[in-house]
């Protein structure tokens, strides 16, 4: 059984309608309890007790130097140079919905001498910069 304390007395409440009908009568009690409510709803958020896609909209979006690092990571065979399919395998870690079409765009906007590849040292912060623009979420 639960108990709440009000000053010096003690109410026993043994369900959730008993304690709405006695904070009825006290609108600030009531105020507070509705505002304890929505902060245990939140809590739940984020202790993953949500389904994954709900709890997205709590999450902050990657920082560039995630980014970076993703796109980094999907140099498979270390020439410093990213491949199409490498982007788009980073566009699907990443989440994107169409990782064809986002690798389509950053490669576009990012292949500076039209080689067809991402150099890491020279045109990174150009797909990086457009990947921020999308505000992926971990």
């Amino acid at each position: 059984m639960d108990h709440i304390q009000i000053h010096s007395a003690v109410l026993d409440i043994s369900s959730e309608q008993a304690l709405i009908n006695f904070l009825a009568d006290m609108p600030e009690c009531k105020r507070r309890y509705r505002v304890h409510k929505q902060y245990r709803a939140v809590t739940a958020a984020i202790e993953d007790q949500l389904p994954h896609d709900e709890y997205k909209k709590f999450a902050v979006p990657y920082t560039k130097q995630q980014i970076e690092d993703i796109f980094k990571s999907y140099d498979r065979n270390g020439d410093g140079k990213l491949s199409w399919d490498e982007v788009k395998a980073a566009f699907t870690k990443l989440g994107a919905f169409s990782p064809y079409f986002r690798a389509w765009r950053g490669k576009s906007g990012a292949d500076a001498n039209d080689d067809g590849f991402i150099c890491l040292q020279t045109e990174l912060d150009e797909l990086v910069n457009y990947t921020l623009e999308l505000q992926y979420k971990p």
